[in-house]
């Protein structure tokens, strides 16, 4: 009988050498997975973090330059510099009854160099662009406003108008462009 347990001790000794037990071979693999899963979730969470935390101020103020430095690089042209704020006229066209309307949006360019303070007086003299530029199209008729050339003369006369009623020590625009034009 002892040599009997002797033989059995020996079984099992041997065994857990050779990892002959079932449940002893399948631990690293288990440890493998979980280690992996754990890996997984933590850049998971890392990348979530990331993404969704508030930029910092020095974060904020490079996107403030940066977008700075691109608005300003928009303004510029071969030319001159565009007006920041687009001047909007929404009217009747004549002889349709009010049932057609035409929307446009006109941007002026100037030389900034040439008239160092034509900028501002054009953001001061704003109101009255805009009211020059709603009786200058509010007189167009249907036929005039879907002429090939409407556009064009629209450009031209408008910038012929505004040139017109500005001083000249303040200076003059060199261009006009056309952001909308809508004709419904």
């Amino acid at each position: 009988m002892a040599d009997e347990t002797e033989k059995k001790e020996e079984e099992v000794t041997e065994q857990e050498k050779t990892g002959g037990g079932k449940s002893g071979s399948n631990m690293p693999i288990i440890a493998g997975i979980i280690a992996a899963v754990i890996i997984v979730e933590a850049v998971m969470l890392f990348v979530f973090l990331r993404m969704t935390r508030p930029p910092s101020a020095e974060e904020v103020e490079e996107k403030m330059k940066a977008d700075s430095l691109k608005h300003t690089t928009i303004r510029q042209t071969t030319v001159g510099t565009i007006m920041e704020t687009p001047i909007e006229a929404i009217v009747n066209i004549a002889g349709t009854d009010g049932m057609r309307f035409l929307k446009v949006v006109v941007k002026l360019e100037y030389n900034e160099k040439k008239y160092k303070n034509l900028g501002v007086e054009l953001e001061r003299r704003h109101p009255k662009l805009k009211n020059m530029l709603l009786e200058q199209l509010s007189a167009m008729t249907l036929e005039e406003v879907n002429d090939t050339e409407a556009q064009t003369q629209i450009r031209r006369e408008y910038m012929r108008i505004v040139n017109n009623s500005l001083p000249e020590k303040v200076g003059q625009i060199s261009n006009v462009y056309l952001n909308e034009y809508i004709i419904q």
